[in-house]
């Protein structure tokens, strides 16, 4: 049983290469986001690989690029969820395999859950997946923050430096996080909740316990002591009295 996993885990990552393959060929510019690029930026992640099988894969591309999307992965047999693309298909897409197993989601430069982030500027930045930190933020973003995706922060942090902008693609970039954090009360709230979660759980899951504290507290004192925009300060005042986040579509 553990070998089949193995096997199907080994199939999984040979289809993205051959869909980001197929990508370059066409000038496609596709970017991968989710679970699937935690596992490829993270050493911790792949050595948990055996307890988490993959079947979803999630890509971030560029809303000019959907048709030539739309035909690459039709090329490679995937079948569009044509009612959903219709209805959604300015911000994502969503396509399966011949066997119904594999879900490929691509969202078109803004990333919609339970709060929204634009990464059209981001794409260039990095390959195969989006920048170290936008990665971390599409997990810290999670309301309802399941043990597999606290798992994904903790890795990100385990296996990465902090840093101060893009130059190095292997350090989280913390600038990056208080750009959302500090103009956004609802990303700050989320984003803060769940750091709080990573401090108290994360050596639990990781030999580095020390460092993974040390990085979790560099980013929140960060995120509480970066000056905050008028619209955070005027949201602040709300609290949570209102939502501060979205229920998203997890189809």
């Amino acid at each position: 049983m553990m070998a089949e996993s193995n096997l199907n885990q080994i199939l999984f990552f040979q289809e993205i290469d051959k869909i980001l393959s197929a990508a370059k060929e066409q000038a496609v510019t596709m970017r991968l986001l989710g679970a699937t690029a935690v596992r490829t930026r993270s050493e911790s992640s792949k050595k948990m690989a055996e307890e988490r099988m993959l079947t979803d894969l999630d890509f971030v591309a560029y809303r000019k690029d959907r048709r030539k999307i739309e035909k690459l992965l039709t090329k490679l047999n995937y079948s569009p969820s044509v009612s959903f693309n219709m209805a959604h298909g300015d911000e994502r897409l969503l396509f399966f395999g011949t066997d119904g197993n594999l879900k490929i989601d691509v969202w078109l430069e803004v990333f919609r859950m339970a709060h929204t982030f634009n990464f059209k500027k981001r794409l260039e930045l990095d390959y195969p997946t989006l920048p170290l930190s936008d990665l971390l933020m599409t997990k810290l973003q999670i309301v309802q923050l399941n043990e597999k995706d606290l798992r994904d922060i903790i890795c990100l942090l385990s296996d990465h430096e902090l840093g101060q902008n893009d130059d190095d693609r292997e350090k989280i970039n913390v600038t990056r996080l208080l750009e959302e954090t500090s103009s956004n009360w609802g990303i700050y709230k989320t984003f803060t909740i769940n750091l709080v979660r990573a401090r108290e759980l994360g050596p639990s899951y990781v030999q580095n316990g020390d460092r993974i504290l040390k990085k979790v507290d560099e980013i929140f004192n960060a995120i509480e002591a970066a000056p905050k925009t008028l619209s955070w300060k005027l949201r602040a005042k709300i609290g949570d009295k209102k939502p501060w986040y979205e229920s998203p579509d997890v189809r």
